[in-house]
């Protein structure tokens, strides 16, 4: 069983390696880790057993014969019951919280709102009330959680743990952190949301942990932003001091105001989502209100989605001819509307782009939905046990 605090799961390198395997192979055998590594077999199994040993990794089955015949394969993969994992967003209205064990199997998954206060330990009282009543309700004792990551929109240093600032919030220079940390035993990280997008699309998605070159962007709540994540050479890039992917508003006051004038004009001002759009006053837009509604099949929140479409594409064509990505993936709130504005941007994209190569770039909405960010907060965790430094 894992000790809560360890920050080094496996110090010998092959032990590394081998683990890796197992993590992105679920179901490896030893002679198809032999073959990725080129070690000594006797190397192998000596690994396999010692992590075998530490609850790490497990036996699930054997495999099939090979074609000579002979002993049938032993197949390998993650011990779910080592440990569990905590992944959170924080946004201004809610918490997001994802729980995951060893696996990366989703063991639970929640929504709480949450009470903001205009003091400055309003955000580390939230988060460690909503982490002691998963643990409690959920009946997880501390020493068997891995960790706590914390993701939250701003300008992020994740090596100090600190927001440097978060307009979302209200917040500078806070060591949020060593806040939360004092509370807990178990390691707690915090990053930027989309960074821990990204990085959860890079880690935990079946089909994208072999891209290079990642392109992830969220959309949340008020549709007034995009956040960028970006994976080069398989690894976060996030600049030179943590505020990489930081972007202006896509959907200004003056472009929601002529939105919703459109839509007006369309559909009259009494047409259910429009009305909710006046109530409001264009502070923001909500979307995942817009996103239900549509879905119930009111034209007025199609018509707003598709609107919000164009404009998303057109930062993602800025965003592409700047980074050059082999795949682009969308997170947050805005994947519920993708039945209806995923062929708007991928025209958008094909019609705009400078070269002809990311005409085609593959456009695809977050596997983790509304809880991306959270699953990717995940990997904050993940990687320092996979990654030890």
């Amino acid at each position: 069983m894992f000790k809560s605090g360890s920050t080094s799961l496996v110090k010998d390198l092959n032990q590394q390696h081998v683990l890796n395997l197992v993590r992105m192979h679920p179901g490896i055998s030893a002679s198809e880790i032999q073959r990725a590594t080129k070690l000594q077999m006797s190397t192998i199994s000596y690994t396999l057993r010692a992590l075998k040993a530490q609850g790490v990794i497990q036996e699930i089955g054997y495999g099939d014969s090979t074609v000579q015949g002979g002993k049938p394969p032993l197949l390998w993969d993650l011990a779910p019951a080592y440990g569990q994992v905590i992944g959170i967003e924080f946004i201004p209205k809610e918490i997001r919280l994802v729980l995951l064990d060893f696996s990366t199997t989703v063991r639970f998954q929640q929504i709480y709102p949450v009470h903001l206060r205009r003091h400055d330990n309003h955000l580390e009282a939230e988060l460690c009330r909503i982490i002691t009543q998963v643990l409690a309700e959920q009946r997880i004792a501390p020493e068997h959680v891995l960790g706590v990551g914390v993701s939250i929109p701003g300008l992020i240093d994740s090596q100090r743990g600190v927001i440097h600032y978060s307009y979302a919030f209200g917040v500078k220079a806070l060591p949020l952190r060593d806040l939360v940390q004092r509370h807990f035993r178990f390691p707690i990280e915090i990053g930027n949301d989309a960074n821990a997008g990204a990085l959860g699309i890079k880690w935990l998605s079946r089909t994208e942990h072999l891209v290079p070159h990642i392109l992830y962007v969220t959309i949340n709540q008020d549709a007034r932003g995009i956040g960028a994540g970006l994976i080069i050479n398989h690894e976060l890039f996030d600049g030179a001091h943590g505020c990489a992917g930081e972007m202006a508003a896509f959907l200004p006051a003056v472009k929601r105001r002529r939105l919703l004038t459109q839509a007006e004009d369309k559909f009259g001002r009494k047409a259910g989502i429009l009305q909710r759009l006046q109530a409001l006053e264009l502070a923001s837009i909500p979307v995942a209100e817009v996103v239900t509604a549509a879905a119930q099949g009111e034209e007025a929140a199609i018509y707003v989605l598709r609107e919000i479409a164009k404009e998303i594409g057109t930062r993602l064509v800025q965003l592409i001819d700047l980074f050059d990505p082999h795949t682009v993936v969308i997170g947050g709130d805005i994947c519920g509307a993708e039945k209806f504005i995923s062929k708007i941007i991928q025209h958008r994209i094909a019609r705009l782009v400078i070269a002809d190569c990311n005409r085609n770039v593959p456009v695809q909405f977050s596997p983790f939905g509304i809880y991306s960010v959270a699953m990717g907060s995940t990997a904050l965790i993940l990687q320092r046990i996979f990654r030890p430094q």
